[in-house]
């Protein structure tokens, strides 16, 4: 099995098939973790902006 250079071949290109495979699998944790960070921050600005229309909304005078 060893002595035949199709093995070699077979072999490697498992191993490069698997590293394509980590690189993908780095790329969508990178991009997930990028959307959550920006989904926090956008949720960030949403409650800065209740905040705000509350403290208006206080001052208002009552009806």
């Amino acid at each position: 099995m060893w002595e035949n250079p199709v093995t070699y071949a077979v072999l490697l290109g498992a191993m490069g098939s698997l590293v394509s495979i980590g690189v993908w699998i780095g790329r969508v944790n990178s991009f997930k973790a990028s959307v959550e960070n920006t989904l926090a921050e956008i949720k960030e600005s949403i409650k800065g902006i209740q905040d705000s229309i509350e403290k208006i909304l206080l001052r208002l005078p009552p009806d």
